[in-house]
């Protein structure tokens, strides 16, 4: 199942599917990928923009602004690599309510406990 690319195709509909061309909007559609650990590098980051990717979306709800600056330098690199444009989207959420949990191993919480919410960093989780 999938893509047959040699099966015909009338002309209007090959020249969408066509990622290829170079004619000015002949492409609809726009792809927007989230990069994250596992589509940050030069070389993730060149064949995304090989096969399409239009928009890159950087997620702040998580990472340091170093982590994201590596990902917007490499990306630049990637662009200049492959000679494909990308825009750029970021994605600031709001303020969010996480769990951080640093130390190893799981925090149990039983039905009835008192839990105590902190936004101190320093503070060691404990399920005590």
């Amino acid at each position: 199942m999938g893509f047959d690319p040699s099966c015909e195709l009338p002309t209007d509909m090959q020249s969408i599917l066509d990622f290829n061309t170079k004619k000015p909007n002949s492409i609809a559609t726009r792809l927007c990928c989230t990069l994250g650990p596992q589509s940050r590098s030069v070389e993730v980051l060149e064949q995304l923009l090989r096969v399409g990717m239009h928009i890159a979306r950087l997620d702040f709800s998580w990472g340091t602004p170093e982590y994201h600056q590596q990902t917007l330098d490499n990306l630049r690199v990637a662009m200049r690599n492959t000679g494909e444009m990308c825009a750029i989207m970021v994605d600031t959420t709001g303020p969010e309510s996480r769990v951080r949990n640093p130390q190893p191993g799981i925090l149990n919480f039983v039905a009835g406990e008192v839990v105590t919410v902190t936004t101190d960093a320093h503070a060691i989780p404990s399920a005590n």
